[in-house]
């Protein structure tokens, strides 16, 4: 077997990375590194015959499970973008969509588009190039006749359900459980000890969560055919062969290491480019988004002639006291982001992890002066809340 080195992320590339090298279905090493610029300088040392698999936390991807997918393709993309419109309430436009057959069944999974490209691009530059990048929740061993399978990691819980797949806090997964149907029985990998709190439905502990288990079914899933997001334009390539064999001579060396700073140079500059072409794309798709009336004007001139103007003022106080009252704990995301030039409003949806969640960031705009109206009724969905809701300054 291909000895596989799998990396699980972290929810951005800087936060701690678990990593393992499987050979012949046995973790041959394992270890955290602090962040991905900690892993470069390993990533940059692997043989050419090591395939390089990445693992991304549930909580970045959505999954779901279908009996009997459409026959052909295109059907079967269409089936699953309606499904994940209704799973997410959102278009799929900004989402990278991938497809899988297993058996009579088939698997979706999704994960934002500008995420894909900067974990592809990450490992690219690092000259490691992805073949395979999975999700956690997708890559759980079968437990016998189990139907569901949940492993605990901390306040994590990451389950493999019949008809959908995620990872949540360990609350919110008991409830979605809950209403999966799935209350017959769960196969728990959790600490010894370790009782399901209220909520939860029956569960049978069958050992530890471990990474290295977790590594080694991904490895098995990079080798053979297992759900890839790697398609379309993240089709995996293997790592293109530059090398000219042991250097024998001092001269031999020179021209390589001259080589070597010219091509660092060159890469520098080409990925400076990219970051630049994908901040202007980002920049002008939230100038759309905020301001539909002005979409195709220059975004620049618009920013400097809203600047300038007195009504500017609200705009950009509003924005920061509702970036404020956000907070940094990731508990409540917003997105799809308008703003009312004449009422000097912002409407946006509302993602949260709980329901209190989305009271508490009430709240807190209430404190910051804002007022806050609910423009629709908030809904269980993929593991957590999501609403409609347009602030305006008091």
């Amino acid at each position: 077997m291909t000895e596989v080195l799998v990396v699980y992320l972290g929810e951005t590339l800087n936060a701690p990375i678990a990593w393992a090298a499987i050979r012949d279905g046995v973790a041959t090493a394992n270890g955290v590194s602090e962040g991905f610029k900690r892993l470069r300088t390993s990533l940059s040392e692997l043989g050419e015959d090591v395939l390089v698999a990445a693992i991304l936390p549930g909580e970045l991807a959505a999954c779901r499970k279908i009996d009997a997918p459409p026959r052909g393709t295109s059907k079967f993309m269409a089936a699953a973008s309606l499904l994940l419109e209704d799973e997410l309430a959102e278009p799929v436009s900004g989402m990278h969509v991938a497809l899988h057959r297993d058996g009579e069944g088939g698997v979706i999974a999704a994960a934002k588009t500008g995420l894909v490209a900067e974990i592809v691009e990450a490992f690219a530059s690092a000259g490691a190039p992805l073949r395979y990048l999975g999700v956690d929740c997708l890559c759980l061993p079968k437990s016998g006749d189990a139907p569901t399978v949940a492993w605990l990691f901390g306040d994590r819980a990451v389950v493999s359900a019949q008809a959908i797949a995620f990872a949540a806090p360990v609350d919110i997964a008991g409830n979605a459980l809950l209403a999966q149907g799935d209350a017959d029985g769960v196969a728990v990998r959790a600490p010894e000890g370790w009782s399901p709190p209220q909520g939860w439905p029956v569960v049978r502990r069958q050992g530890d969560a471990r990474f290295v288990d977790l590594a080694v079914e991904a490895a098995r899933q990079a080798a053979g055919d297992g759900m890839n997001l790697l398609q379309g334009a993240y089709r995996a390539q293997r790592r293109s062969s530059m090398s000219f064999g042991a250097y024998r001579r001092a001269a031999g060396l020179a021209a390589g290491v001259a080589a070597s700073l010219f091509a660092l140079v060159v890469v520098e500059t080409m990925r400076t480019a990219a970051m630049a072409n994908r901040y202007e794309s980002e920049a002008a798709r939230i100038h759309a988004e905020a301001f539909p009336e002005v979409a195709r004007a220059d975004m620049r001139r618009h920013a400097r002639e809203r600047l300038s103007t007195g009504g500017a003022a609200s705009f950009v106080d509003l924005s920061r006291r509702v970036d404020e009252a956000l907070g940094e704990d990731g508990a409540v995301g917003i997105d799809r982001i308008q703003f009312d030039v004449a009422r000097g409003a912002f409407s946006f949806s509302v993602r949260a992890v709980s329901n209190e969640a989305i009271d508490e960031f009430r709240e807190r705009l209430q404190t910051a002066g804002i007022t806050a109206t609910d423009v629709s009724g908030y809904r269980r969905s993929a593991g957590g809340w999501v609403g409609d809701m347009a602030v305006h300054l008091r």
